[in-house]
């Protein structure tokens, strides 16, 4: 009987404490999502999303909380100091009486000076071209001296303004309107938003020749990004498509958003296309695919913050961690190098393989999607030319989705074709570092004279395979 109580009060002290280890093991697992978070949270503070770290002791703070000037390293902002070399008007100032005593002063010969800029603001000014006849006395040719070939046969607005409205409308991303508002405000200007509007228009066909220079160098270059955005023409629904290097920016806008529109804009030449994961590019498969890993880590993030759970969070943590590695591995030269890519290749696929994550159908979605597309988001490790992410291309359609909130977008099929030719125009001559107005001038005159226009690219960038 002693031995059978024994075994009793044994199995129900076994059974309690195998109760209190399933307890703990449940605290455990708890206690350890709420560290993940935690140590989410530090890092969120630390990169200043939450919070600005703190800096030391010594550097004053501004009124508004912030520390004053610019992070440790980087390199000063402010304007330099102008000097005598650029003054354009004196103004003297002397004392004739002390503003003390009132009695008059005698002057020492001693002299300072305050160097002050000023704003010159633009006005509007006519000029009369007047033309002279001529007669020639050896071929008996009589006729009048002609105008600046840039002007047209019947000018009315100097191609400075056609300039400035450009660039307000496509570089500043001001609407016809507020276009209107500004030269009729501070250039005594006085212009209708309808002839804003032309004017944009009748430029835009009369550069078009352009983009056929754009069109062959997007074709011979072979690292590419490329992005797309929904665009409104008369109430319908278009999408606006851009391919983009750091040395040009081709824009086009189109009712369609499949792959056809991928291919009158690429051609079918082999080359290297940084996108996101849209199908469309994935119907191309001659192109190479750089899949976007911005797009990919933000998916697993919005899955890890939407309904936290342990394999989700490890999931975001070992794919940034991969990430990390990937673009430090891609600079990488030598033995040292081939090492780490292989390490990263490795990573990526004990990722993909990993049965943890079995459960859960949107993270085996994206392992399966590492799984097909292995080789489309480690093509930037091998190749320092290749970007991991499509970044550049949404900073470049970035002016076009701010004109798109506080606007109409465009009312008409000509509407829609200056807009991309003029943010294309606008935006490769930025990258080019050429200045709008003086490549306006030269290709208005091109146009009337029947002659090519010039090119958009600086002479130095003129080669069979423009940089990423």
């Amino acid at each position: 009987m002693t031995s059978s109580f024994r075994i009793q009060e044994l199995e129900s002290e076994n059974a309690r404490l195998r109760e209190q280890l399933r307890q703990r093991d449940h605290d455990v697992t708890q206690l350890r999502a709420q560290l993940e978070q935690l140590q989410r949270e530090v890092e969120e503070w630390k990169r200043g999303h939450r919070s600005r770290p703190r800096r030391s002791r010594q550097r004053s703070q501004a009124p508004s909380g912030k520390t004053p000037g610019c992070k440790p390293g980087h390199v000063g902002h402010g304007r330099p100091y102008p000097g005598e070399a650029e003054v354009e008007r004196e103004e003297h100032h002397s004392q004739a009486h002390c503003p003390r005593c009132g009695q008059q002063v005698i002057p020492t010969g001693e002299r300072t000076t305050q160097y002050v800029e000023e704003l010159v603001p633009a006005r509007r000014c006519v000029v009369a071209h007047r033309q002279y006849g001529y007669f020639c006395p050896g071929c008996q040719h009589e006729g009048v001296a002609p105008l600046p070939p840039e002007l047209g046969p019947a000018p009315k607005l100097d191609v400075s303004v056609q300039a400035e409205v450009v660039s307000l409308h496509y570089e500043y991303g001001l609407s016809y309107g507020q276009i209107a508002a500004y030269l009729a405000q501070h250039c005594q200007f006085p212009l209708s938003m309808g002839a804003i509007a032309q004017l944009c228009v009748r430029t835009a066909q009369r550069t078009a020749a352009a983009e056929q220079e754009l069109q062959e160098v997007v074709q011979r270059t072979r690292v590419v990004h490329m992005d797309e955005t929904p665009w409104w023409t008369s109430g319908g629904m278009h999408y606006l498509w851009l391919v983009a290097t750091a040395a040009f920016s081709w824009f086009r806008v189109d009712p369609r958003r499949s792959h056809a529109v991928i291919v009158e804009m690429l051609g079918k030449g082999a080359r290297i296309v940084i996108s996101d994961y849209y199908s469309a590019y994935r119907a191309c498969t001659w192109l190479i695919q750089q899949w976007c890993w911005a797009h990919l880590i933000r998916e697993a993030k919005r899955l890890a913050e939407g309904l936290p759970t342990v394999a989700r969070l490890e999931f975001r943590e070992r794919l940034s961690a991969i990430y990390k590695a990937a673009v430090e591995a891609q600079s990488q030269e030598g033995p040292q190098g081939e090492q780490a890519r292989r390490t990263i290749c490795q990573r990526v696929g004990r990722l993909r393989a990993c049965r943890r994550y079995a459960g859960d159908p949107d993270l085996v979605r994206l392992q399966r999607r590492l799984q097909q597309e292995f080789y489309g988001y480690l093509a930037f490790v091998g190749d320092p030319e290749v970007a991991p992410d499509n970044n550049r291309a949404e900073r470049d359609l970035r002016p076009a989705v701010l004109l798109r909130k506080r606007s109409f977008q465009t009312r008409s099929d000509a509407g829609e074709v200056a807009f991309a030719h003029w943010l294309s125009l606008t935006q490769t001559l930025r990258k080019q570092g050429l200045a709008l107005e003086t490549w306006l001038r030269q290709a208005l005159a091109a146009y009337w004279q029947g002659t090519p226009l010039p090119s958009l690219f600086a002479p130095a960038a003129h080669s069979s395979s423009l940089p990423n």
